[in-house]
């Protein structure tokens, strides 16, 4: 199942590239990419610290600080 899912997010991956290449907006891709990835590592490391028993209040203000 997670195969399933990684080859599903690599092909959207490749088709968005694909995309951005076609009209010439590669920046574009890499900007978004960017952000999608240091949005998904604030959300890991905020998840992280409530499961280690940091309060909410320190998760909260660790994403809103990224």
């Amino acid at each position: 199942m997670a195969f399933i899912l990684f080859i599903l997010f690599v092909t959207l991956l490749m088709l968005f590239y694909l995309l951005c290449f076609s009209i010439g907006g590669i920046s574009f891709f890499i900007d978004v990419l960017s952000k999608v990835a240091g949005f998904i590592g604030v959300k890991a490391l905020s998840f992280l610290f409530s499961k280690m028993g940091c309060s909410l209040a320190l998760a909260f203000v660790i994403d809103c600080a990224f």
